[in-house]
């Protein structure tokens, strides 16, 4: 903010402390809300070179601003910090926000990525050592988020009949509710060496008995294809979520429904992305015409 005092005029810093303002209660992260401040601070210097109001923007002079920006997903990051800057202005720049309703997202291609064979998923559970072995059943299985499944506490799993019930109430999407079967005894066993079993300790623990942190999650699992002869590039955690929810969808077991419901999806949007269909199914449904 030291930086924006002395570049911006006191109005336009007054504006940016505003859009700080409205972030804290917003309760938005720390890197978010520094994303926004800094995309902010460059565009209101933009608009100060204009020598223009807010109020005074028309759109083209907005789009003129954003189209020096290649990049389609740095793009979509300063489209959102725009709006927000603009939400959290709207008494005082009214016209401004009208106006940022209008600056459009930018269209991206989704390249599906390659995934792993259910063979290999299964070759790299069995490899792996507690707690590792359980949180590859939850990302696999359970086609949780990394941050879903390390957020998880011992009392989020419960007994079932046929395995597993699992309680996600920490995630980017919706809570929900999964079930491990398959390999519900992989998870068992962990459940069994768990240090306290007390409902709200960590599902998952380090040696220190801290958290695991993702990017510890994905060393270990790039280490472990390595060392035993498998694609780290395929196996990375969020492919073994886009295999589940492509395993499911062409089982045609699930509803469109169902499966928004399964994996925490808030539009149908997403099975489209994740359901990743191959020239071999098409052959294969076309064969049986």
């Amino acid at each position: 903010m030291e930086r924006a005092k002395r570049e911006l005029s006191s109005e336009l810093y007054e504006d940016l402390v505003r859009l700080y303002r409205h972030c804290v209660v917003r309760g938005l992260s720390p890197d978010t809300l520094y994303t926004y401040l800094n995309r902010s601070l460059l565009f209101l210097n933009y608009v100060q070179k204009l020598g223009k109001s807010l109020d005074d923007l028309e759109l083209d002079d907005v789009e003129e601003y954003l189209s020096s920006i290649s990049n389609p997903l740095s793009r979509k990051v300063y489209v959102r910090a725009i709006r927000c800057f603009a939400k959290a202005n709207i008494k005082e720049h009214p016209v401004f926000y009208r106006l940022s309703r209008q600056i459009k997202y930018p269209k991206e291609k989704v390249k599906l990525p390659e995934l792993p064979s259910p063979i290999d998923v299964n070759r790299l559970i069995q490899s792996a050592r507690q707690p590792y072995k359980s949180i590859i059943v939850m990302l696999y299985e359970g086609g949780l988020r990394r941050c879903e499944a390390l957020s998880l506490k011992y009392g989020d799993v419960e007994d079932w009949d046929i395995g597993y019930r699992v309680r996600v109430r920490f995630s980017k999407s919706l809570p929900r509710t999964v079930f491990i079967i398959r390999y519900a005894y992989v998870l068992r066993e962990w459940l069994q060496q768990h240090r306290s079993k007390e409902r709200e300790d960590w599902l998952f623990y380090n040696t220190y008995g801290e958290p695991i942190r993702p990017s510890a999650l994905t060393m270990y699992i790039h280490r472990l294809c390595k060392r035993i002869g498998l694609n780290p590039k395929l196996l990375h955690p969020h492919n073994l979520r886009h295999l589940r929810a492509t395993e499911m969808y062409k089982e045609r077991k699930f509803t469109e429904l169902l499966l928004m419901k399964y994996f925490g999806w808030k539009t149908r949007k997403m099975i489209d992305v994740y359901a990743k269909i191959t020239v071999d199914d098409l052959e294969e449904t076309v064969r049986k015409l």
